[in-house]
């Protein structure tokens, strides 16, 4: 059986972008797999916790449900509008 190796085109400017994604995907599943489930883990606990204190200050507080914007729209209102 042969194998068929690829010549990389080098005219293609996709090409440099692809290998940048692959080795990042590489890496993400390799020796930064642990870093980042750890970040992803805490980005979605943070998104959930919005959500309940956006229901606590719905049912909890009743508040109307346009003003219920969680900590972050509080703070930053534009980010809740632009959702």
């Amino acid at each position: 059986m042969t194998t068929v190796r690829q010549i990389p085109n080098r005219s293609n400017p996709i090409q440099p972008i692809s290998n940048i994604i692959r080795s990042f995907v590489y890496a993400m599943n390799g020796r930064w797999h642990k870093l980042g489930m750890k970040i992803f883990m805490i980005v979605t606990i943070a998104h959930i916790s919005e959500h309940i204190i956006q229901a606590y200050q719905l049912w909890g507080l009743g508040w109307p449900r346009p003003e219920c914007l969680g900590l972050l729209g509080l703070w930053k209102p534009w980010l809740m509008r632009s959702e």
